[in-house]
This record gives C-alpha cells, sequence and structure tokens, in this order.
C-alpha cells in the first residue's frame, strides 16, 4: 500500500486541486487512489471551490499535538479504508501539513505509516516563484486587516522559508526525496503536474466551479 501526501504550500493550487479531488473521488478511486473522506465542512468547501483545510486536517492536528495514539488510528482506518476498496494508495493533502512537518514530526509519520503497512511513501511538494508566492499570501492576510505593514510583515509573520527549510533537513535525514513542482497558472498544467506526473492517472474530466478560491483577485 501506497501513502501519497500532497504538502500544497499556500497560494499554489491547491484549492483547485482539491475540489477536483473532491468531485472525482469515484473516477480517481477506480484506479485504485483512496482519497478519504473529511469532516462534513472540509467536504462542502473543497467540493464548492472555497480554501481548506484538506482531507489530512485531523492528521494535521495529531502532528501538531504530537498525539501518536491518534495519529495511528486516524492512518489505521484510511488504511483499512482502502482495502476494503481493494485500492492501492491513499492520497491526503492539505496546506497546513508543511508547518504541521517543519517541527520534528516527520520521523514520527513516516514510522507510524510503515507500521501500519504503507510500503511506500511519496510526498510532492508544489512551489510557487518565492516572490510572487510572498505577495499573493500577504495580500490574502491583508484582506483581514491584520498583516500590517507588509515589511514587518515578510520579517516576523512569513514562515514559509523556515517550514520549508524544516521538512528538506528531516527529509535528508530519512533518506526521503519529496517530488517537487513548480506552481503555474497555465491551463492544464497543474493538473498535468498534479494526476498525470505525480498520481499516473489521466485528468479527470469533471464540472468544476465558474470560481475556485474566490478570494483570488485578478492579478493572482
Amino acid at each position: 500500500m501506497k501513502l501519497s501526501i500532497h504538502i500544497g504550500t499556500e497560494k499554489s493550487g491547491s484549492s483547485s486541486l482539491q475540489t477536483k479531488l473532491v468531485r472525482s473521488r469515484r473516477i480517481i478511486g477506480r484506479n485504485g487512489i483512496h482519497i478519504p473522506c473529511t469532516l462534513p465542512r472540509h467536504e462542502t468547501r473543497m467540493a464548492a471551490g472555497l480554501v481548506s483545510a484538506g482531507n489530512a486536517y485531523k492528521v494535521v492536528e495529531a502532528l501538531e499535538t504530537r498525539d501518536t495514539d491518534r495519529l495511528r488510528g486516524l492512518l489505521d482506518a484510511q488504511y483499512s479504508s482502502a482495502v476494503n476498496e481493494r485500492a492501492s494508495s491513499v492520497l491526503l493533502t492539505s496546506e497546513l501539513l508543511l508547518p504541521a512537518l517543519s517541527g520534528e514530526t516527520l520521523s514520527t509519520l513516516v514510522s507510524i505509516a510503515h507500521s501500519i503497512g504503507f510500503s511506500k511513501i511519496d510526498f510532492l511538494v508544489i512551489l510557487r516563484d518565492p516572490t510572487d508566492q510572498c505577495l499573493s499570501l500577504y495580500k490574502h492576510r491583508a484582506k483581514r486587516g491584520t498583516a500590517g505593514n507588509i515589511v514587518e510583515w515578510a520579517e516576523n509573520a512569513y514562515r514559509l522559508p523556515q517550514e520549508l527549510q524544516g521538512f528538506r533537513l528531516q527529509a535528508e535525514r530519512l533518506g526521503i526525496t519529496p517530488t517537487v513542482r513548480g506552481y503555474t497558472q497555465a491551463p492544464g498544467g497543474l493538473d498535468q503536474r498534479f494526476f498525470e506526473d505525480w498520481l499516473g492517472v489521466p485528468t479527470p474530466d469533471v464540472e468544476m466551479p465558474q470560481r475556485v478560491n474566490p478570494s483570488l483577485t485578478l492579478s493572482e
């Protein structure tokens, strides 16, 4: 059994990919990929094309609180569900996984997953041009009215470089080579990198909302 984990850095197309995953769950399932359900509110948001915590939200919570018993229970349930569906892999996705995994928790996730029966774990990290990503994220935060001055925010609140470094150093120690792909706004480009290049399945042909993640501006 394979465990595929999409670590979607913020403002790098996660909402669109998660919407397509939820809306094509049965289609993807025919290719042997089990997409676990998450809390109803997150399922609803993903299906509607809104920002969500993804279907790995409970796993993120267990990692953040370092609750190994809960983490084991979650992964074991997802493994059993995949076996019942005769699937060959489990797919988890969340933008919150990177910060949750940046603080010396990667080895815990990997060891528990292997002990349950996941023989292979594959991580996908999608990266956007740092300047574009930083500006896009700041504009998103600024709409809440709490981001403050962009210089102060970039120095004190922009954590992506530290989170990536924390994950990278752990992965190197564990001998893990994540799949890394660049973000693209080219039509169909991100779908191809996610579904065809990483998952090895055709991009599902499903109806999508007219707007995904409506917090984005036209400039993004």
